[in-house]
């Protein structure tokens, strides 16, 4: 499996994840078959878009990998 750490957001921010019900969210894009995960932050002013077809790809690493090359930040406001 793949993990890693979520890079500080755009605005500078350190990553906080948001709080259940419904922070985290998988889809397949109609448009090519790729899988995305959405993961809220905490203060629901981020979204991260995970490309999770290309994380599946990385090579693991025992101290987590980069994880800033596959995810997008869209900004909620």
């Amino acid at each position: 499996f793949i993990w890693g750490h979520m890079p500080p957001t755009p605005d500078g921010h350190g990553w906080q994840f948001g709080l259940d019900p419904h922070a985290l969210a998988v889809f397949t894009s109609v448009v090519n078959g790729n899988h995305f995960a959405f993961v809220v932050d905490k203060n629901a002013n981020w979204v991260a878009r995970v490309d999770l077809a290309a994380l599946a790809g990385a090579t693991p690493q025992s101290t987590g990998i980069g994880l800033k090359r596959y995810i997008t930040f869209l900004q909620t406001f």
